[in-house]
């Protein structure tokens, strides 16, 4: 030895750990031992750590090494037992936002608990009379004066769409004779919007469109009818057309009828008499 009288502890020998200090050096130098000694991965287990999806960096690496971190807590990182976020809490560490390691959230499929709230769906309303896809039949009369069974036609055209319905049909009905007697028609509506409750809600819309153009108060007749709903055969639906069409094109003229069967009994009674 080159000083005889040193302190034992102050001597530094090969091989001894803890910077080659005896521990009565630690508290003369301030100096505490870490809680966990240094880790020392494999190769193979930095490498399977650094290809997994585990989102582990080279710098992950190095400071998971230097707090301690085995084999084993990378075993566990790529089988995603655990997060690289947990991990590092493991060993005291809390990795701000933003910081120079970025955890990784561990991908997987989020799962509801039981205990969870889930809202009930609504309760199914009732389906309505006219659901989508119905057709109905509505027909309107009016004095000729008020306007023409042209423009009625063209105002549905135009407007019924913007009420989720659509003109399939139309046919006009009225007729005059010398400016006196009715102008009328018959149309096929089919609904292409969400429906409607009740066959008066759909008749309000026409109604409306038609006043537009005849004036409100002036219809004589105003009449609908169920065609069809997406639940009606074909030929119900065809029968049904035809059974309202006839009844309600007699109502409208029945003036002209009356006065055909009374010329056709003067008729009569004249060429009787010749007779």
């Amino acid at each position: 030895m080159l000083f005889p009288n040193h302190p034992a502890y102050a001597e530094i020998r090969a091989g001894m750990g803890d910077l080659g200090y005896q521990p009565g050096a630690h508290a003369l130098l301030g100096y505490t031992a870490p809680a966990h000694d240094l880790g020392d991965f494999s190769a193979s287990m930095e490498n399977a750590a650094l290809d997994s999806n585990a989102g582990v960096t080279v710098n992950d690496i190095e400071l998971l090494n230097s707090l301690g971190a085995t084999d084993q807590d990378l075993t566990n990182l790529i089988n995603g037992n655990i997060t690289l976020t947990a991990l590092y809490a493991q060993y005291g560490v809390t990795i701000p936002g933003g910081g120079g390691v970025v955890p990784t959230t561990a991908t997987s499929t989020p799962v509801t608990p039981a205990s969870a709230s889930i809202t009930p769906a609504p309760p199914s309303q009732p389906q309505g009379q006219l659901p989508t896809g119905s057709q109905f039949s509505y027909t309107g009369g009016w004095s000729p004066i008020h306007g023409s069974v042209g423009d009625v036609q063209a105002a549905l055209s135009s407007k019924l769409p913007g009420s989720g319905m659509q003109l399939v049909a139309f046919n006009s009905t009225g007729s005059s004779l010398l400016g006196v007697g009715t102008a009328g028609f018959t149309a096929t509506v089919a609904v292409t919007g969400v429906g409607f409750a009740l066959l008066s809600d759909a008749q309000s819309i026409v109604v409306t469109i038609v006043q537009s153009v005849i004036g409100t108060g002036n219809l004589t007749t105003n009449q609908i009818s169920l065609v069809s709903t997406p639940s009606t055969p074909a030929a119900v639906a065809a029968a049904n057309a035809a059974a309202g069409n006839p009844i309600v094109w007699l109502e409208s003229n029945a003036i002209y009828i009356a006065a055909a069967v009374a010329g056709l009994v003067f008729l009569n009674n004249f060429t009787g008499k010749r007779r």
